[in-house]
């Protein structure tokens, strides 16, 4: 075992990608927690396919794949190999998986040979699928410790695929607090878009079903009955983008809902901070980034009642939390937003206030760290 006094560990963790301007929710969260789990002093051998982009950080040790475009559960063939050849010259602690679902077999085949080396899988979404759940069955329990992002998440584990509790360690995800800070609206956004006087209600996540960013728009067209001077953002790609533009010109409003693409970094930043409120519609996350965002930049939210939601919103706190189909109920708490600045200003403080208590990515790498050192250490 190569854990130092300073209790810094050597983990093997091969990756699909960890881009520095990736959006996709799964990607982020392995870029930021591997990001500070080696600036925190871990080392991390990490294998991506070729020509993939990374930042170059201290403690992160990259190597490549002979292709570039390799499919989730092939990528087995190219990681299980390297593994076995380190795992043979004791080079590593713990071998850290992206997601249980693609690389499960080779987990299998990896904990034939070395039984002694613990593996952590990072469980992220539920899903019903018919390969999703055979994996999982086959292959979940070979994984010594499963990293669920929520207490959802967790239940679903045990539940579905009856795993025991002491294998299931819930650490929420996180937000970039630090670059993720409230501040003035962006004056350049505001003209480009006509904004003055309006209130912004902002929605950021890929334009899919499981998401349902339509009824987001049907909410919005009723709201705008009800409230003239408001405005939709709809930040995002994805297959509905089309059907979603559709449904806005089929309701009249296209000079209401804006779609202006994918935004990143300091662009999806004045977005936020152009923003008033938050909604988020979609029936099933495990955790998702954007309302932790939106929380960190002092957004009120309002998201639905169900999955893992209630963990990160308190209804009446820092957002409300609605019946997923009601469009009466979100109407009513969209429109109490709408209405109230001053109760949208104290919710943003409470939104804050958790973003930096609970869901930033230093937290939650400092509990993943703790987490694997214990792991360690129970096997020592």
């Amino acid at each position: 075992m190569i854990i130092s006094k300073k209790q810094t560990c050597f983990i093997y963790s091969p990756q699909l990608g960890i881009s520095p301007t990736s959006a996709l929710g799964g990607e982020v969260y392995d870029r930021e927690t591997l990001t500070r789990l080696a600036q925190a002093g871990h080392t991390i051998k990490v294998l991506l396919p070729k020509n993939r982009p990374y930042d170059r950080i201290k403690n992160l040790r990259i190597s490549l794949a002979p292709l570039t475009h390799i499919p989730a559960r092939i990528y087995n063939l190219f990681w299980l190999p390297q593994a076995i050849k380190l795992a043979w010259g004791r080079k590593f602690d713990l071998l850290r998986i992206h997601v249980p679902e693609f690389f499960g077999p080779g987990v299998w085949v990896f904990k034939q040979l070395f039984p002694h080396i613990p593996v952590v899988g990072h469980y992220h979404l539920d899903e019903n699928g018919l390969m999703f759940n055979l994996v999982n069955r086959l292959f979940l329990n070979s994984h010594d410790l499963i990293i669920a992002d929520s207490h959802y998440l967790a239940n679903q584990i045990k539940t579905k695929f009856h795993i025991a509790s002491q294998k299931i360690a819930v650490i929420h995800c996180g937000a970039d607090v630090d670059l993720l800070k409230p501040g003035p609206k962006n004056s350049s956004l505001i003209k480009k878009w006509k904004l003055t006087n309006r209130v912004v209600i902002l929605y950021l996540g890929l334009f899919i079903k499981r998401k349902n960013p339509s009824f987001l728009i049907k909410v919005f067209a009723r709201l705008k009955q009800l409230h003239p001077r408001i405005k939709l953002i709809m930040i995002g790609k994805g297959p509905e983008e089309n059907n979603l533009k559709i449904l806005t010109q089929k309701l009249k409003l296209t000079p209401d809902i804006i779609f202006p693409g994918p935004q990143y970094g300091l662009n999806k930043l004045a977005y936020y901070r152009t923003a008033d409120i938050f909604a988020f519609p979609s029936h099933n996350e495990g955790f998702v980034l954007s309302i932790l965002e939106a929380m960190s930049a002092g957004l009120p939210l309002v998201v639905p009642r169900t999955v893992s939601f209630p963990e990160a919103v308190t209804h009446g706190v820092n957002g409300y939390l609605c019946r997923p189909r009601s469009l009466k109920d979100w109407i009513r708490h969209l429109s109490g937003l709408i209405r109230h600045k001053k109760l949208r200003q104290t919710m943003s403080r409470q939104a804050r206030r958790r973003a930096i208590k609970d869901f930033s990515w230093k937290v939650c790498a400092q509990k993943l760290a703790k987490s694997y050192q214990s792991l360690l250490a129970s096997r020592s």
